[in-house]
């Protein structure tokens, strides 16, 4: 659903940094709703979310795609890691309620893993 939201909102050859983001904020709308999901809930919300929001603020202040996602990345790894301490309530993990606690949610991990990729594929492929 995130990547096809992209998609569909982005349907351009060429894109800025506020297109992106634009598409961004339009895919995390679509797996918010879907899953039903808020920050704090211990899912890829909370390293997304954060993402979504330094990749607008660095955006905002001029930044390329390539910077702007560079920018956005730790704060999508702050996300991830404050997961640990959360109790899962949204997903497959949350019939572990406390026994979640300690462990960071496989969604946040797995959705910094697919960030952190972009990010390495747009530092080797896109303009600065």
């Amino acid at each position: 659903m995130w990547i096809m939201t992209i998609g569909n909102t982005l349907k351009t050859e060429s894109m800025d940094a506020a297109q992106l983001h634009r598409a961004l904020e339009a895919a995390l709308g679509a797996i918010t709703r879907l899953g039903k999901a808020k920050v704090g809930d211990k899912t890829m919300i909370d390293a997304l979310d954060p993402f979504v929001r330094a990749f607008g603020e660095a955006t905002s202040s001029g930044a390329s795609i390539v910077e702007a996602w560079k920018t956005a990345l730790p704060a999508a790894e702050q996300g991830m890691q404050s997961t640990a301490n959360m109790i899962s309530k949204k997903g497959r993990s949350s019939r572990l309620g406390e026994r979640s606690r300690g462990h960071l949610d496989p969604g946040a991990v797995s959705i910094t893993y697919v960030l952190r990729a972009v990010g390495a594929a747009l530092e080797e492929g896109c303009p600065r």
